[in-house]
């Protein structure tokens, strides 16, 4: 007997499920953050525009034409890590639309001379650091607004999260015990994989506690489940929906103005990079600082404390 397994006749064949078909496609999907999807977007509709006012072909685009687009945006003064995301932004949208772009040697030349040339070093905001955050909550007054951003920043700081992983944070990723609070980070912007990780975040003084800020606001609005973080209107009346990662920069910055400090310089990145240029400056070993902030490059790690150590390994030091 044959061992040959015949399929079914066509007329029996079941259909497959239209919502089954639609999470297939949803899968195939290369799964990228809205910021990134918004960027890609903005750097192809500039490419698009350009091509189209100097009568090149955008899709597919010739090697002459990539590389002159990339000078014209070193012309206009952007840094390299834009002209980079531009790049980025043109083979992806290739690749979307089934245009092969091939290997692009002169293009990938041009963008190690535009590294030397401009420099691929990131120019972020100030991070805020953990003397000017006790400033701040030592400042702040009792009213929603204030309570929700004294457990946003010091919780954001604490677990040096990013604004977007602070505002997906749910009543039920937040476990608190004797030894502090326990925060679950479903994703991140590195953990495309969604395979989540927990961070510890102790107690705190009294002043400037992150466990017993996050409480009192939870008490405050009464909040026992859903999101954390929610807006919060004029009349002080919290919200129910989640609150916009946008948010936490503009409590940052309002923090920062408290104390005198220019909010133009600041932005959400900053408790994340507060943490570790603080940890950094009070000794805690790389190792412990990338335990909480969840880097796995030293590399990356280490720019985010430079500023700490600058002081460190002075070669004029005792020169003078």
């Amino acid at each position: 007997m044959s061992d040959l397994v015949l399929s079914p006749p066509l007329s029996l064949a079941v259909p497959i499920d239209a919502d089954l078909l639609k999470r297939s496609a949803e899968l195939g999907k290369k799964n990228q953050s809205p910021n990134t999807v918004r960027a890609y977007a903005s750097d192809w509709a500039r490419f698009e525009g350009w091509c189209r006012h100097h009568g090149c072909a955008s899709l597919p685009a010739t090697e002459n034409t990539i590389r002159t687009h990339l000078a014209q945006l070193e012309k206009e003064g952007l840094r390299f890590s834009t002209i980079s995301r531009a790049y980025a932004a043109i083979r992806v949208r290739h690749a979307e639309a089934g245009e092969r772009l091939p290997t692009l040697p002169t293009v990938t030349e041009a963008l190690r001379n535009l590294a030397k040339d401009l420099g691929s070093a990131s120019h972020g905001k100030s991070p805020l650091v953990a003397g000017e955050l006790r400033r701040v909550v030592a400042h702040a007054a009792d009213t929603a607004l204030a309570i929700r951003d004294r457990a946003i920043l010091l919780l954001g700081f604490a677990a040096a999260l990013r604004r977007s992983e602070l505002v997906a944070l749910d009543c039920s990723d937040l476990h608190f015990s004797d030894d502090g609070l326990k925060v679950s980070v479903r994703r991140s912007k590195t953990d495309q994989r969604g395979e989540g990780r927990t961070i510890g975040v102790p107690y705190g003084s009294r002043a400037a506690c992150p466990v017993r800020a996050v409480k009192a606001w939870l008490a405050a609005a009464s909040i026992t489940s859903g999101p954390v973080f929610r807006p919060i209107d004029r009349g002080d009346h919290v919200g129910a929906q989640r609150l916009a990662p946008a948010a936490v920069a503009r409590a940052v910055k309002r923090a920062a103005e408290l104390v005198g400090l220019d909010p133009k310089d600041f932005a959400g990145h900053s408790l994340r990079s507060g943490l570790a240029t603080s940890a950094a400056k009070a000794g805690k070993g790389l190792d412990v600082i990338m335990n909480t902030t969840g880097h796995k490059s030293e590399r990356v790690a280490r720019g985010y404390i430079k500023h700490a150590t600058v002081f460190d390994a002075c070669a004029s030091e005792g020169l003078l």
